[in-house]
């Protein structure tokens, strides 16, 4: 089981579920835990495992061609297994996600058919799967509300890991222009590095005002607010790094951003 272990990336999967989680919590106002959110917290996992897992398949002569370490390659899985091993936990994720709320199900199989899209078309067109990857990552927050139907402070907090994870996939792209090269089409490919390095700034700068709007709002208390400017600190930190060409530290403080990120909305209920 090993391969498949390393195929879906866990730790990924993990931080998937940790989402829902988080934004169940978020729109309970509450620390509880019940059958529920445990259902959704697995459905989610198996989805981003089946997206990590497909998207593989789909990259396949890509990533042999770069020779890029892929679990795929690595440990010599048969394609047509790693397709069908996709598909089933993407079948088992949304049928999880059916005997939850009929919302729930509709949003797992929405995500199920994009990460579909997004592995077979989207991840070459970058510019607009990064897009893609950022709206389910902050959908996590939203499948954790949608068990309750309370999404007052939850759309505020989605709105800004969007703009959050679609800076550091800009980033990203800025880091990997070279390697991308006769693969992908990417932002920095289309708009050049000085012109995309101004469109990630604005992206960041909407995620900003977006961070500040839940306690303008009397929707989050005083510690989100100290704990959401800590991680917009990080994310100017971030900026400068991106500014002088080192996009690789400046992807790795998005990251440590937006774990602070998700401690704000975690400290917003308290």
């Amino acid at each position: 089981m090993k391969p498949y272990l390393d195929l879906i990336r866990a730790g990924n999967c993990l931080i998937a579920a940790f989402g829902v989680l988080i934004g169940y919590l978020v729109a309970t106002h509450s620390f509880a835990f019940n059958l529920p959110i445990l259902l959704a917290m697995i459905s989610a996992f198996l989805i981003c495992a089946a997206g990590q897992s497909i998207n593989d398949y789909f990259d396949l002569e890509v990533d042999r061609k770069k020779k890029t370490k892929k679990p795929i390659l690595d440990f010599n899985l048969n394609p047509r297994n790693v397709l069908i091993f996709s598909i089933l936990l993407f079948v088992l994720g949304s049928k999880i996600a059916f005997f939850i709320n009929p919302i729930t199900f509709e949003i797992a199989v929405l995500f199920s058919v994009l990460l579909i899209v997004y592995s077979a078309f989207f991840s070459k067109i970058k510019y607009l799967g990064n897009w893609i990857v950022a709206l389910g990552t902050s959908f996590t927050l939203i499948y954790g509300a949608s068990l309750v139907g309370n999404y007052s402070i939850v759309l505020w907090f989605a709105l800004l890991a969007l703009f959050a994870n679609v800076y550091r996939e800009l980033v990203k792209d800025m880091e990997d222009i070279d390697a991308d090269k006769g693969s992908k089409k990417t932002m920095p490919m289309l708009i050049g590095i000085k012109n995309t390095k101004y469109f990630s700034f604005f992206i960041l700068l909407l995620a900003f005002v977006f961070s500040y709007v839940p306690f303008l709002l009397n929707l989050a208390n005083f510690y989100y607010l100290i704990a959401v400017t800590f991680a917009d600190l990080i994310f100017i930190y971030s900026i400068l790094q991106m500014k002088n060409n080192n996009f690789k530290k400046a992807q790795q403080l998005s990251k440590i951003a937006m774990l602070f990120g998700l401690l704000a909305f975690l400290v917003s209920i308290i």
